[in-house]
């Protein structure tokens, strides 16, 4: 039966008919091929760059001329020494400031380290080290219509130490003219000074005077005060100090007699070149009745190692002069100075 079954359905899809195709859609013809055209290749401009000229080497001589400057510790030549050499190697530039910058540093290091060494000798050293000086010497002698003889000198002792200072200043002038004494002067001073900071100190002030032409016979002031280092350098050095004093002044025409007193004081001290200074003391005195001033400016220049020669001009002025005296007297001279 299942035989059957199979035959007759095989017969009757033979016999029925195949459905028809559908008919293809008319698709539009493609196009046509692009032609592939070879063109050149055109270059690309390079972006242009200034590109600074490598850095050449810095002469040998120049660090040469440089290491000679610095151990002779002359700093001029070696300020002058950079300055040209930035001009005739100015591709050599940081290599230039370089150097300069080290050999800055080693002057410093040299500098601290040469403190120390003076600041440990000051603090080992005895009261009676470490003091330096200057002795002046200048006369005069004329014969014949006018007998006269002058002769000025003067000593100068100064002790920096750590703390203290030490000032010890003498001086004599004498002139004898036809028999008659027409100058005799004498001082003789003492001051010692304590370092507060590097701007500040205190100071003491002993001192003798005698001058029977500025109408004394002799006179003792003795003081204290506060000073300041205004200026400090190589080159310079100013200084101001003030404070209150006692005097006993014998005077040639009233007696003794002891008064108060106000001080004030300056002291310049000017290096102008390696052979030539200038220096300025000054101080004034303000008593009860009575005011006393005196002033010396200086100007030294080098002759041979030690030796000097100095020109000098001296103020002194004195309120209570004896009658028929001028009140002001000057004095100019030029006298020999031996440093030691």
């Amino acid at each position: 039966m299942l035989i059957f079954l199979t035959v007759m359905l095989r017969a009757a899809a033979v016999q029925a008919p195949a459905p028809p195709l559908p008919e293809p859609e008319l698709l539009p013809p493609p196009p046509p091929p692009v032609p592939i055209v070879d063109l050149p290749a055109v270059p690309l401009p390079l972006p242009f760059i200034n590109l600074p000229p490598p850095p050449t080497e810095l002469p040998r001589s120049i660090r040469d001329l440089a290491e000679a400057a610095f151990q002779a510790g002359d700093q001029a030549a070696l300020t002058a020494l950079f300055k040209l050499a930035r001009k005739t190697n100015p591709q050599a530039v940081r290599q230039i400031e370089a150097l300069e910058a080290e050999m800055t540093a080693r002057q410093a290091e040299k500098m601290a380290e040469a403190a120390r060494q003076r600041a440990d000798a000051l603090a080992a050293a005895s009261l009676l080290d470490y003091w330096k000086g200057e002795i002046e010497l200048g006369g005069s002698r004329s014969t014949g219509n006018t007998n006269t003889i002058a002769i000025y000198g003067s000593v100068g002792l100064d002790r920096e130490g750590l703390r203290w200072t030490h000032a010890i200043k003498g001086r004599a002038d004498f002139q004898r003219s036809n028999g008659t004494t027409t100058a005799d002067r004498y001082r003789l001073s003492w001051q010692p000074s304590y370092k507060v900071n590097d701007k500040m100190f205190v100071y003491g002030l002993g001192q003798y005077e005698r001058d029977r032409f500025l109408g004394f016979n002799s006179r003792f002031t003795a003081g204290t005060g506060i000073g300041f280092t205004v200026i400090s350098n190589a080159s310079t050095k100013l200084s101001l100090q003030g404070g209150p004093a006692a005097r006993y002044t014998d005077r040639v025409d009233e007696g003794g007699r002891t008064t108060a007193a106000g001080n004030a004081s300056l002291l310049l001290r000017w290096k102008i070149s390696p052979t030539l200074s200038l220096a300025q003391d000054a101080s004034v005195y303000l008593e009860s009745g009575d005011t006393n001033a005196q002033s010396t400016t200086s100007l030294d220049t080098r002759l041979i190692g030690r030796l000097k020669a100095r020109f000098s001009y001296d103020v002194q002025y004195e309120d209570r002069k004896l009658t028929g005296h001028e009140p002001l007297d000057t004095t100019s001279r030029a006298t020999l100075v031996y440093s030691f």
